[in-house]
């Protein structure tokens, strides 16, 4: 985690040090050493499931298919998992329901389409073409998960009024 914020925030480190990602697992791996923490993580990990290609398959399906009304049948059919199976493996990589993930995905792609509106973009059309069939749902779910109304930052963005 170290390494990772160092360069996050260095991103020309790397480069102008020379070091390629075979060396930052291998500093990843004797800092883990030095910290007495590599026995603590491989315990950690023996209780995880291993996540299957199957499932970032059905991961990229959802991000490209934001706005298909996907249901946890759909998800299932796609996945060949049950929805138990699939909640419980999306629990442990993303912390939320599939269909919470779905919810995540339209939201962020709405956000992205609220800042930088198009001539004639709407509020209920960014949230029809998102997937949402009701704009009072996409209200709620969009104001919930960023705090703002989608029509405050929809006049942000357009310049008409400060958040």
């Amino acid at each position: 985690a170290h390494v990772d914020q160092l360069l996050l925030q260095e991103r020309w480190l790397p480069r102008a040090l020379g070091l390629g990602s075979q060396l930052y697992r291998y500093l990843a791996v004797a800092l883990l050493d030095q910290s007495g923490q590599r026995e603590r993580l491989r315990q950690r990990q023996k209780g995880r499931r291993r996540w299957s290609a199957g499932l970032d398959e059905l991961v990229d399906h959802i991000r490209s298919n934001r706005e298909q009304p996907l249901t946890m049948a759909d998800l299932e059919r796609l996945s060949h998992y049950s929805a138990r199976h699939l909640t419980t493996l999306f629990r442990e990589r993303f912390g939320c329901t599939p269909m919470q993930f779905v919810r995540r995905q339209r939201l962020e792609w709405a956000l992205e389409r609220l800042t930088a509106p198009q001539p004639g973009d709407t509020v209920l059309r960014i949230a029809r073409d998102c997937g949402y069939r009701h704009s009072s749902n996409f209200s709620v779910d969009f104001q919930r998960q960023f705090g703002h109304k989608p029509s405050e930052v929809l006049r942000f963005s357009r310049g008409t009024r400060p958040l």
